[in-house]
């Protein structure tokens, strides 16, 4: 699988949320180099840790701010972030109680959901802030 390379396509226009994005595709990354690797391993278990966490911290971050801007879809954009961190908090249970390599599964899923999150849903909100 290929690692993901952030462009300028990938920015929202926001330096804070530019860098979490770009932190998060890093983790990704990580995690692709590392698919052969048992989750038992301390770099894919700390790293699927970090993702967890760092996600959830970006995730709320992006939510304050739309909030403070008063964002007019911003329960759209919740639910979509709470989808997805059932679905990844599913993916790494299952992963962990099985104790499987990294899924296939579970890399496409990150690679696919933040690229299009940030390129459909996230780039939403720039003309939003570009106005303010």
């Amino acid at each position: 699988m290929k690692k993901i390379v952030w462009t300028d396509e990938y920015s929202v226009g926001i330096d804070s949320i530019d860098g979490q994005h770009k932190k998060i595709i890093e983790l990704i990354n990580i995690l692709i180099e590392h698919h052969n690797d048992s989750v038992k391993s301390d770099t894919v278990f700390n790293v699927l840790q970090e993702m967890m966490k760092y996600a959830q911290k970006h995730l709320d971050d992006e939510e304050k701010l739309l909030e403070k801007y008063e964002y007019p879809e911003l329960m759209q954009h919740t639910s979509i972030h709470v989808a997805y961190l059932e679905h990844v908090a599913n993916f790494s249970f299952e992963i962990m109680a099985l104790n499987n390599d990294i899924s296939a599964e579970l890399l496409e899923f990150l690679k696919e959901w933040w690229t299009q999150h940030i390129l459909q849903e996230d780039m939403k909100y720039r003309p939003f802030f570009e106005q303010k």
